[in-house]
C-alpha cells in the first residue's frame, strides 16, 4: 500500500499522496517499492482469523514468509457476528497463538488501548489491552507504546515515546526510548549510550 511505501522510504504520506515529492524522495519511493515488492506481501481486504490463518499458511508454503503483521485486532472480522465482543477477541487471540505455534510464524498483532490508558497519566498497564485479557494471556510478548505527554505538544513535528516491554514470556521486561517522526510515520530508536561509546563503536567497526 502506500503507507507502507511512505513509512519504509522515509518520505512524506501527505506530499506522497499529492505527487508532490522532489527526486531524492521519488528515488526513496521507487527503492522502497521494489524492496517491499521483494520481501512483502500485503492484503488490505477485511478477513476473520480463519481466513489470516489460510492465507498465512499459503504464503509460508509458496513464498517462505516467516513474520505476519497485522494492523490491527480489532479490525478483523468475528467469525460470528452474532457473538459479543470479549469472547470474539478471545477466539482470535486463541486462534493466532495456535497459529504461531503450530507453523513457527512470528505474528505481530497491533491492538488498541482503551480509555482507562488515558486516566492513568502514561503509567503502563496490562488492563489498558483493549477488549479482552486473552491478549495478554495468548501473547508471548506484549509491548506498549508510552507517550511522554510532557515532552509533546500536538504540533510538535516528532514526539518522544517509549516502547515498554510488559511481558516476555522468554525474557525480561524493559522500555525502550524513540522518536514517533508524524511527516512519515516511522518510529526511531533513540541511542541514549554516551556518545563516547558510539564513537568508540564506530572506530572500531
Amino acid at each position: 500500500s502506500q503507507l507502507m511505501v511512505s513509512i519504509r522510504a522515509g518520505v512524506s504520506r501527505s506530499r506522497h499522496t499529492k505527487g508532490a515529492l522532489n527526486a531524492g524522495e521519488l528515488e526513496n519511493v521507487q527503492a522502497a517499492r521494489a524492496e517491499l515488492s521483494r520481501g512483502w506481501k500485503l492484503s488490505d481486504r477485511p478477513m476473520t482469523v480463519e481466513q489470516i490463518g489460510s492465507l498465512a499458511r499459503k504464503w509460508q508454503r509458496k513464498d517462505g514468509v516467516k513474520v505476519i503483521l497485522i494492523d490491527h485486532l480489532q479490525r478483523i472480522k468475528r467469525t460470528d457476528s452474532r457473538q459479543d465482543e470479549v469472547p470474539a477477541l478471545g477466539h482470535i487471540t486463541w486462534a493466532l497463538a495456535e497459529l504461531a505455534r503450530s507453523t513457527g510464524l512470528v505474528i505481530i498483532l497491533g491492538a488498541q488501548l482503551n480509555r482507562e490508558a488515558e486516566k492513568d497519566r502514561g503509567v503502563v498497564q496490562q488492563r489498558h489491552l483493549k477488549g479482552s485479557g486473552s491478549i495478554e494471556e495468548d501473547s508471548a510478548m506484549v509491548i506498549q507504546i508510552k507517550v511522554d505527554e510532557s515532552a509533546c505538544a500536538p504540533n510538535d513535528v516528532e514526539w518522544t515515546m517509549d516502547l515498554v516491554k510488559t511481558k516476555d514470556r522468554y525474557g525480561s521486561l524493559s522500555r525502550c526510548p524513540v522518536r514517533f517522526l508524524k511527516s512519515t510515520g516511522r518510529i526511531v530508536e533513540i541511542d541514549t549510550r554516551p556518545a563516547v561509546v558510539r564513537q568508540f563503536e564506530k572506530s572500531a567497526v
